[in-house]
């Protein structure tokens, strides 16, 4: 059988589990595929087959499942397929999702078989598969167990490395596991869903306009589930092509699961920030320090994570990179940056060097936060900002003096 034929009963799959202009997806058959798909095992056969789309090994997968619909596969060699890898990938991202009597098969196969997270992650470092994999890796995250698997292996601190690969696509897709922003989802679920509804017009073009920086996070969450292609503009390729959905996974694995995170940065809060602040939030690029702020605010704002955000702004080196983020060119970067440098002014046990940095250098804060303005209207930015001043402003010396004056670059 020819590759085409091949890809076409992916596509048949696919079909079935999403269904078309022509025909809505049948549960019952939805629920038959799912059951046999992880009762034989065979997401473990598809990850370990994906990497050149061996015809062999996929033969086995898609036969006993097709079986359902009568359809067989021949034995012949055929070459790499890029686009039946990303067909079968999205297969498996429906799979994952899909209900069984108001079960979640996936969730008990994941259980069992965590370990396929060792494959997956380490295929960030083959640009052939960083893609595939990194797809099915994403839909795992939704997955508690995976998530903690994650964070108490090595895994964790590779994503530093990801995240600079000079490649930007794997960069990118990297980078989208660790986040999710707040409020966009219904958003974007719409926007797929209206484009979906008219995408079986093959002529169809989709245009969503937006300015320079922005709509990063829709432009390639709607690109991903649908399997297209985003042409932009050579400004506007840099924010899309090297950080945004690396960030969208990132944010992911660090606030889908609250407890789990917030156990795992309570035991490792020491390496993680320390990697976190060099690597991300004084990282040259700014997209990556504008998306890695406002993780860090979300993660630190989080109840769950309080203790671990007291730590945090107890820190005198924490606060100087902050202070420089508050100065960035980028106005975005710095009303982010804000919203963490509050926490350090608001935390009722301040250590000595952190009063002794606020009451030395008042009169600058106090500048800086006259001219320190939006652009716009935003009451809640003008009370937090007020209260920041006031704190500021009433602060009282105490008897043992700072030793690392030297260490900040106060803004100014």
């Amino acid at each position: 059988m020819q590759m085409c034929e091949l890809h076409k009963l992916i596509l048949e799959m696919r079909t079935t589990l999403y269904g078309d202009d022509r025909s809505e997806p049948i549960t019952e058959t939805c629920a038959q595929l799912t059951l046999e798909f992880f009762k034989a095992d065979m997401l473990r056969l598809l990850i370990n087959c994906l990497p050149k789309l061996d015809l062999g090994a996929l033969e086995l997968v898609l036969s006993f499942v097709l079986d359902i619909y009568l359809l067989h596969i021949g034995n012949h060699d055929t070459p790499d397929n890029p686009q039946a890898r990303q067909d079968a990938a999205h297969v498996v991202a429906n799979l994952q999702r899909q209900r069984v009597n108001s079960r979640l098969i996936a969730s008990d196969y994941i259980e069992q078989n965590v370990d396929l997270v060792d494959i997956l992650v380490p295929g960030y470092e083959d640009s052939d598969i960083a893609l595939s994999y990194g797809a099915i890796l994403r839909d795992c995250i939704r997955h508690q167990v995976v998530a903690r698997y994650i964070l108490e292996s090595e895994h964790v601190k590779n994503f530093f490395d990801y995240i600079q690969s000079p490649n930007f696509d794997i960069a990118s897709d990297a980078a989208s596991t660790f986040k999710v922003e707040y409020g966009q989802e219904a958003v974007i679920q719409f926007v797929i869903e209206a484009i979906q509804a008219e995408a079986f017009n093959p002529k169809t073009l989709f245009l969503i306009g937006s300015y320079t920086i922005g709509k990063e996070r829709l432009f390639l969450e709607v690109a991903r589930v649908l399997r297209k292609k985003v042409y932009v503009t050579a400004a506007k390729l840099c924010p899309h092509g090297c950080v945004g959905p690396f960030f969208s996974r990132y944010r992911e694995l660090l606030t889908r699961h609250k407890s789990t995170v917030a156990d795992f940065l309570s035991r490792n809060s020491q390496w993680f920030f320390q990697e976190y602040n060099s690597r991300l939030l004084e990282s040259p690029n700014y997209i990556t320090r504008r998306h890695a702020v406002k993780l860090l605010g979300d993660m630190l704002l989080d109840r769950t994570n309080s203790s671990v955000m007291v730590r945090y702004v107890s820190s005198l080196d924490n606060m100087r990179i902050l202070m420089n983020l508050l100065r960035d060119s980028n106005k975005t970067i710095q009303l982010n940056a804000f919203h963490v440098f509050k926490l350090f002014v608001a935390n009722q046990n301040k250590p000595s060097e952190i009063v002794s940095i606020l009451i030395t250098n008042r009169s600058k804060f106090l500048r800086f936060f006259d001219d320190f303005k939006l652009g716009k209207d935003d009451e809640e930015f003008e009370a937090d900002k007020a209260q920041v001043v006031l704190e500021i402003a009433m602060l009282e010396p105490r008897n043992d003096p700072c030793a690392a004056l030297d260490k900040c670059d106060i803004p100014s």
